[in-house]
């Protein structure tokens, strides 16, 4: 199956209406092919509402996975998938994008698009592939600074997963790929302003990153 060239998250950052947020997500030796550009570390952050991210320019290639038994010492797991997906670096044109997505001003992430027209170069526009960063319902406990305290919340969770298509004699595969990239948030709340609701995205069954919001204010 051909490889195909896509803008896939490093990281993608949720902020709290009113409050800002920052991730950080890092990139283990040898995940990318040729990837030492990427640097170990890529992060970035939004405010008041708004959603951000970094993106990678890579080329994807799908390959078939088989479990083989071999005698000796070492991990007992089978593959969880029949296929996997190697990432290389994509040296055509511009290879990071970071940038601030949409959604100022928004008391919540429901609305949030799967797939992000992006602008990495002069006259340069591209399309990421498809994720799920929205808010779909609380799944953790509500944080409130009603009157209170600025909250300052710190986060770990797993890479998200997302959408990624190949194109071969037979037609289009499509298939669900967890970005396995680490990832730290950090949200800040200011004192006396209201109540969010939080989606754990990275709780079972999400589909990875951090947190997604839903604002009220305070009574």
């Amino acid at each position: 199956m051909a490889p195909t060239t896509v803008w896939a998250p490093a990281i993608l950052v949720n902020s709290p209406y009113g409050g800002s947020a920052y991730g950080n997500a890092t990139i283990p030796a040898g995940v990318i092919a040729n990837g030492t550009l990427f640097g170990i570390a890529d992060g970035t952050d939004a405010s008041n509402g708004s959603f951000a991210g970094v993106f990678f320019h890579l080329r994807a290639q799908l390959f078939p996975q088989t479990s083989e038994l071999e005698w000796g010492p070492g991990w007992n797991d089978r593959c969880t998938d029949s296929e996997g997906v190697g990432l290389a670096t994509d040296f055509n044109g511009t290879q990071v994008y970071s940038g601030i997505l949409g959604g100022t001003g928004n008391w919540s992430d429901a609305a949030e698009p799967h797939e992000f027209d992006i602008h990495p170069g002069p006259g340069v526009y591209a399309e990421t592939v498809y994720s799920s960063n929205a808010f779909r319902g609380a799944n953790s406990k509500p944080v409130s600074t009603c009157g209170g305290a600025a909250q300052s919340l710190p986060a770990v969770a797993r890479g998200p997963t997302v959408l990624m298509s190949f194109l071969d004699q037979n037609g289009v595969t499509t298939i669900a790929f967890s970005v396995p990239f680490p990832e730290v948030f950090h949200y800040y709340l200011p004192a006396n302003s209201g109540t969010w609701q939080v989606d754990n995205l990275s709780a079972p069954g999400g589909p990875g990153g951090g947190w997604a919001f839903s604002y009220s204010p305070c009574p």
